[in-house]
């Protein structure tokens, strides 16, 4: 499954006091599952556009659904957002009951590959940040790892943060008849 990502510009936003309250019209594209990917909401985690305990009215375009989601937690690469109302993992009512369990059977997103067929999220060594992990949209996500092992650990978290997989690859060795 590839990449989705909300548009940045569909985002409106209303103040509130403690936290802020945001509506969303979400494109037919976006599933009620992909609001439950942290990678789909990457946009908004840079230059804290959401925060911790936000409050995000999703409307899809197709009528589909109408759902409030908070903010859990944001980190590079992505916000994972629980639904609202929410206790102990369950929702009120029988639609917030299919929201949550959408959210809890959500598989992760493969990481797509480039043009050389490589996966984009990666680790790379350059004598001026030594060994650094880069991340889906090919931004640095960290660097100044002392050693390859130290940046693949790091990789691993991210895609594990981020509701990423890297993608299974062929090998060169040919099968054994």
């Amino acid at each position: 499954m590839a990449i989705k990502y909300i548009p940045a510009k569909a985002m409106n936003e209303t103040a509130d006091y403690v936290f802020t309250r945001y509506c969303v019209e979400i494109p037919p594209n976006i599933t009620l599952e992909d609001l439950f990917r942290p990678v789909v909401w990457s946009h908004f985690s840079v230059g804290n556009k959401l925060k911790k305990y936000d409050i995000v009215r999703c409307i899809a375009e197709n009528g589909g659904y109408d759902i409030d989601l908070t903010v859990r937690e944001v980190e590079v690469g992505g916000v994972h957002m629980i639904p609202r109302p929410h206790v102990g993992g369950k929702a009120g009512a029988d639609a917030m009951s299919q929201v949550t369990k959408v959210a809890e059977k959500t598989i992760p997103t493969v990481v797509p590959l480039d043009r050389d067929g490589k996966p984009v999220v990666r680790v790379e060594f350059l004598p001026a940040t030594k060994w650094r992990v880069i991340g889906h949209e090919g931004g640095e996500v960290s660097r100044g790892h002392k050693t390859e092992a130290d940046a693949i650990k790091e990789m691993n978290r991210y895609l594990k943060s981020a509701g990423l997989v890297m993608p299974k690859m062929p090998t060169d060795e040919k099968e054994v008849a």
